[in-house]
């Protein structure tokens, strides 16, 4: 394929101001999402962004999705 890379662009920092129970599951897709990508095991991704403006959980997830999959030859996802 041409395609090298990917940019996913997940969450800007309006979201930020939404209520907790509007931002909640916006996390929630993005976590899936990643540990989704991961598990595939054709997809190198790549968290994008300031992490520590994200909640623990998430941020754990882009982490730990990012270390899994840092030797995939494949097309690297940024996900910002």
């Amino acid at each position: 394929t041409d395609v090298e890379v990917v940019t996913l662009w997940m969450l800007s920092t309006d979201n930020f101001d939404r209520p907790e129970h509007e931002l909640k599951p916006l996390l929630g897709i993005i976590e899936n999402t990643v540990r989704n990508l991961a598990a595939d095991g054709r997809w190198r991704v790549h968290h994008v962004g300031t992490l520590d403006l994200l909640p623990p959980e998430t941020q754990t997830v882009l982490k730990e999705a990012q270390e899994a999959t840092s030797d995939i030859d494949g097309i690297i996802v940024n996900v910002a």
